[in-house]
Order: structure tokens, then C-alpha cells, then sequence
């Protein structure tokens, strides 16, 4: 990895390591393991609320059978994060769409979920940027602009958090790429 990668995954083992004072070898593999199941249960609680519950099964079976995906989780590859939130992301605008009540509050944890994958991989800055120029850019002549400039609002608010972060650490120590 390159000095001015993003750190949530090795940022959160190094953290893990610290409070138990110790670099014990299940933390990185816990770590994995959590990000791989949740990529697994994001896709059947999704498509259970979506689609059904047997569309969800079925979507289970297949992420299970393919070996390539398991393969990365265990070897604890950075894609399998970046594949969490970005899966993440998708099946929060899918839910937005299908519960309009709730969008607002969807599109905070879409905010959070994209600047996730930011934080996580420097592919992950290219999908926020495709986020926002696909959903928001995309948007500007269907809706109307109140409810626009509120989603992005909200969007923003979601990003807050972790882009602030990230923003810090590229800024203050991150060498020049």
C-alpha cells in the first residue's frame, strides 16, 4: 500500500490492536470475516425487503458458491470493504426509492456509506464522485430544486464525518501522490 492510503480498514485493526494491547493475528481476520458476512446479509436483508425473502436466499447461494468472493475475504483483500459499502450504498438508494417516507433519513446513510468507501480505497473516492454526478448531477431536471438541494444537504451531512477525516489525513499527512 502507498503512504497516502486510506486507512479505515488498517486504521481499525491498528485500533483494535491498540485497546488490547496486543497485534494478535485474529483481529485483521475478524475484521474480514465481519465485512464479508455483512456484504452477505446486506444482500439478503435487501433483496428479502426488495424482492422477497426467496429472491434473498437465492442471491445468498450464489455470493456463496463463488469461491472468488470468499477467496478475497479470507485473504483479507481491501475489496471486500470497498464491496460492503459500495453494495451498502446501492441498496440504501434502492430502499429510498421504495420507501419515500424515509428518504431523507436514507440518504444520511448513503452519504455515510459512499464516504466509507472513500476512506477505505482510492477507488472508493472514484465511486463517491460517481455518486454524486450520477444521482444528484442526473436529477437536476426531473425534480424539483427544493427537494434537490434537501437531498444533498442530507447527503452531505452523511459524508461529514468520514470525509472530514479523510480530508484531514490527505491534507496533514498523507505524502503527495
Amino acid at each position: 500500500d502507498s503512504p497516502d492510503y486510506p486507512l479505515l480498514v488498517t486504521g481499525s485493526v491498528f485500533r483494535m490492536w491498540s485497546m488490547l494491547g496486543t497485534d494478535h493475528v485474529a483481529i485483521p481476520i475478524t475484521v474480514a470475516g465481519l465485512l464479508a458476512v455483512g456484504s452477505i446479509l446486506i444482500i439478503f436483508s435487501s433483496l428479502a425487503i426488495l424482492r422477497g425473502e426467496n429472491q434473498g436466499y437465492l442471491a445468498v447461494l450464489f455470493m456463496l458458491v463463488s469461491t472468488q468472493f470468499l477467496h478475497l475475504g479470507t485473504d483479507q483483500y481491501g475489496d471486500v470493504p470497498l464491496a460492503f459499502f459500495i453494495l451498502s450504498t446501492i441498496a440504501l438508494f434502492a430502499l429510498k426509492d421504495r420507501f419515500p417516507a424515509i428518504s431523507l433519513q436514507t440518504i444520511v446513510l448513503i452519504g455515510f456509506t459512499a464516504s466509507c468507501a472513500a476512506w477505505t480505497k482510492n477507488e472508493g473516492l472514484m465511486f463517491l464522485v460517481l455518486v454524486i454526478l450520477v444521482h444528484f448531477i442526473g436529477q437536476i431536471g426531473k425534480n424539483d430544486w427544493s427537494e434537490l438541494v434537501k437531498e444533498f444537504f442530507c447527503f452531505l451531512l452523511g459524508m461529514l464525518p468520514v470525509m472530514g477525516t479523510l480530508l484531514y489525513f490527505k491534507l496533514n499527512f498523507a505524502p503527495r501522490n
